[in-house]
Order: C-alpha cells, then structure tokens, then sequence
C-alpha cells in the first residue's frame, strides 16, 4: 500500500450521504501552477460603528443582560439596521466578491433607537447572560415549541433570553404578566404540523 517511491496522491473520502463504502481517486499533476492573479477588492456591504457607537450598543446590551456578550478580538459592524459580531481579523480581511454576511447577527435596531438581540446570539451565547433571562420548565417549553404564549410572573418585563436545562433556547417578550413568543420559526413546530 505504501511505496518508497514517489507516487500519484490517494485521497479517501468517507461516506456521505447514505452512500455506501467509500471512494477514492489518484490525482496526478500534469499541469504547471498558474500565476498568483490579483483581484481588485470589493467594497463590504457592512459598515464599522464609529467607535463611539459600538460602546454605546455594546452598554445598553450589558445593561439589559448583564454581560458584554462581544468578546476580545471581536467588534459590532452594522448593514442598515442589522448589527453583526464579526472578529477584527474577519473585518480587515480583503475580498474579491460581495459578502453575503460578515458575522453572526447580533441585534437589530428599532425605530425608537433601542436594540433588540438576535435568535443567533441569544442561542449562542445567551448562557453567559445574568440577567434578563427566563427559564422555563419542560411544559412551557412545550407550549413555546407549538407557537403559544405561556405566562410569566407579573415583575418580569421586556426582552428575555430563554433558557431551559441549562441551554439558552431564543428569545421572549415578557410583558403583563404573559411571554410573547420570539423563537425562531424553524424552533416552532406548530400545532397540526
């Protein structure tokens, strides 16, 4: 199986996606490398916060939940009113083509100048929430998984991270006395489905 001569590479892939056994190829190169093509920059479609800004989201977020859920080497960009996590090193890195996405959505903001979390980071990094969260039993997790409201004590108001047998879940808008569903739609199996 193994030669001490040179030989063609053997690369085996594993089986995926219900094919059965393996495949394998030899590759042999029988051309010369092409030369490095420069490739103008695209402009991304995100834009940095001035930095003044980014404090700013990154304080009422840690007001709300008691914790600053960017970590170090990371930083807030924003398209429109989309706020996204991305790393530094993610952000200065030149590309030669339209980004779909640069980071992990982080909030959106409201017309009234408030920021409202995402699904993605309130499942991502919601345990390391404070405050601000909610945790609920194997019931009202059911109630939530079929689309419903459920209640909640009357002293809990406003955005909520849900959490439930030690995992953040999504999101909630508790308010009077009831939690306002916010869970993903591919989380909600609603009922008759």
């Amino acid at each position: 199986f193994l030669h001490a001569t040179p030989c063609p590479l053997l690369r085996i892939w594993p089986q995926t996606y219900d094919t059965e056994g393996f495949f394998c190829a030899v590759l042999r190169k029988t051309a010369p490398t092409r030369r490095i093509e420069r490739v103008p920059s695209v402009p991304r479609r995100e834009e940095r916060f001035p930095r003044s800004t980014e404090a700013e989201i990154r304080k009422r977020i840690s007001d709300m939940y008691g914790t600053d859920f960017v970590r170090e080497g990371e930083l807030l960009v924003h398209r429109g009113d989309l706020v996204l996590l991305t790393t530094e090193v993610a952000a200065s890195l030149p590309m030669p083509i339209v980004d779909y996405g640069m980071g992990l959505p982080y909030a959106k903001g409201l017309k009234d100048g408030r920021f409202r979390i995402t699904d993605e980071l309130a499942s991502a990094r919601g345990m390391d929430a404070l405050q601000g969260i909610l945790i609920v039993n194997d019931a009202e997790l059911q109630e939530l998984l079929e689309g419903q409201n459920i209640e909640c004590r009357e002293d809990v108001e406003g955005d909520m991270i849900l959490h439930w047998n030690n995992l953040a879940i999504g999101r909630g808008l508790a308010k009077e006395g009831f939690l306002k569903n916010r869970l993903s739609r591919w989380i909600v199996q609603l009922r008759g489905s």
